[in-house]
């Protein structure tokens, strides 16, 4: 027989969002200038004032690829608003175009310290909302993961509770695997470790399952706890005295096959 349990590191954070608001649309063209870490300014691709979200995040997703610290993709969405402004998708009653920016990663502090429009044909009125500047739709990153974890398990048999040592935030599967071989006697040679894909970058969280093989009792249980030496540390809650929201979260083991 064998059974799997799921452990997971789960914060509440959001990623850094940015927006460009076109009003006055002619369907022609500008691009964006962006700041990169070595202060060179990078450009993008020419975009349309009534472009989709798709050919927006192509004219600007090598940056964020290729040239920021962040090396992630981005997501855009777009939204047609009305004089009213109310999402609309009659197109005689389009008056702004509002597009979000959405980095896939938590990073510390900003994408870029300068962002700018520079129209090639067109004349319409258009607007580029950094992170920090507080306009509804703009967030700075919440604070990604960092600092090590450990895995305590726990014989069914004995009752004896033993943990690895500490492992970086971002280990992989087969290291933390290595880690219980090496640390936890009653599941040497017994366990494989899958990684889950719930988080597009471990930075945003970490999911991964542990299988049990030829169980013939109960599964062993198995928690994370942050490491004591290098502890986890994320984002922190908006209290008056924050504190991280950072949960470790553990499945019963479930028996199959």
């Amino acid at each position: 027989m064998k059974a799997m349990q799921t452990l997971e590191i789960a914060q509440t954070s959001e990623p850094e969002r940015w927006t460009v608001e076109v009003t006055a649309s002619d369907g022609l063209t500008y691009k964006i200038n962006i700041m990169q870490p070595d202060n060179k300014n990078w450009q993008s691709g020419e975009i349309k004032t009534d472009a989709s979200a798709n050919d927006f995040r192509n004219a600007v997703r090598v940056y964020f690829t290729h040239k920021s610290d962040a090396r992630c993709w981005v997501d855009v969405t777009r939204k047609t608003l009305d004089a009213a402004g109310a999402e609309t998708a009659v197109t005689a009653d389009i008056v702004k175009y509002v597009y979000t920016v959405s980095l896939q990663k938590r990073i510390v502090g900003t994408s870029s310290d300068k962002m700018s429009i520079a129209k090639v044909k067109t004349k319409a009125t258009i607007t580029l909302n950094m992170p920090e500047s507080g306009v509804v739709g703009t967030n700075k990153s919440g604070a990604p993961l960092a600092g090590k974890f450990m895995i305590s398990c726990t014989d069914p048999v004995s009752g004896l509770k033993v943990k690895t040592g500490e492992m970086d935030y971002n280990t992989s599967a087969v290291s933390i695997k290595e880690a219980i071989n090496a640390a936890i006697p009653f599941l040497v040679d017994n366990v494989e470790v899958i990684q889950s894909y719930k988080y597009t970058h471990d930075q945003n969280g970490k999911i991964f399952h542990i299988v049990f093989r030829d169980i013939h009792s109960n599964p062993a249980q198995c928690t994370l706890e942050s490491g004591t030496v290098v502890p986890m540390t994320g984002q922190e809650s908006a209290d008056t005295e924050p504190v991280p929201t950072l949960k470790f979260l553990a499945t019963t083991p479930r028996a199959y096959g």
